[in-house]
């Protein structure tokens, strides 16, 4: 993703995406950012139309390779930093489900050079596995990108860290599995049917439907997924051997 336009909404963009080493080639999005005087109070959710994406102090227009946005004047500083962060998120994760990829709101971990995706609602303790245990390395404690490969899928780290600022790694890695987190007073792990995984799943999703086309596309990519990558629920106490659960997970 490249960027050019406004100073200020620059600046912002780094504060972003601290970390994110610079990019090289030709980029797959490029977006222009503005500075606007209207006042976008709303919509609470992200909604596209027809290519209009909009959400709480953004408007964007997105062709499917080149972005246009507005960031209202009425957020300034840290504020107008994660404006940037959730209007590249939503933008990156309409990009990928046209080419068969998924964003996720979850953490990932690398152990013996493969990656585990740990998914679940809020608080079920995604960061606290990711950091609390000492894996190989940490993908991403907040938001994961997964996309198909030539031998199977891989996970990608990305920029966007939780409140804690967990350092993330942008080198993918091969996806054993999917774990569905839940805390509880032991460790244990039950393999789940694709059709118990999908409800869950599918709600960590980032991306924005419009349209029975582009849920189609969601729904597609997580078929295709689920067919190829096991699904387990894990619970984990504190005190559990949490890498060691995994492993015997995948």
């Amino acid at each position: 993703m490249a960027f050019d336009g406004d100073p200020t909404c620059l600046r912002w963009v780094t504060d972003a995406h601290r970390g994110a080493p610079a990019a090289t080639g030709t980029p797959d999005i490029t977006l222009t950012l503005a500075r606007s005087d209207e006042s976008m109070h709303g919509p609470d959710t992200p909604t596209a139309t027809a290519g209009h994406l909009s959400f709480w102090g953004w408007r964007a227009e997105f062709d499917g390779t080149r972005c246009t946005a507005r960031i209202s004047n009425e957020f300034a500083g840290e504020r107008g930093a994660k404006r940037v962060a959730s209007l590249t998120r939503i933008v990156l994760g309409q990009w990928l489900a046209l080419r068969g990829a998924l964003s996720f709101h979850g953490a990932a971990v690398v152990q013996d050079g493969r990656a585990w995706l740990l998914v679940g609602p809020r608080c079920a303790g995604k960061t606290t596995a990711a950091t609390r245990w000492a894996w190989e390395r940490v993908l991403a404690d907040d938001h994961v990108i997964v996309m198909p490969g030539p031998e199977g899928f891989l996970a990608y780290g990305t920029p966007y860290t939780g409140r804690e600022g967990t350092a993330w790694s942008p080198e993918p890695a091969p996806l054993a599995a999917i774990c569905i987190l839940e805390q509880a007073a032991s460790g244990s792990f039950a393999p789940q049917s694709r059709s118990e995984a999908f409800p869950a799943l599918v709600r960590q999703v980032i991306s924005i439907g419009e349209g029975r086309r582009s849920s189609q596309r969601v729904l597609e990519a997580l078929d295709t997924l689920t067919k190829q990558v096991p699904v387990v629920r894990l619970a984990f106490a504190l005190d559990s051997d949490l890498p060691a659960i995994v492993e015997r997970a995948a």
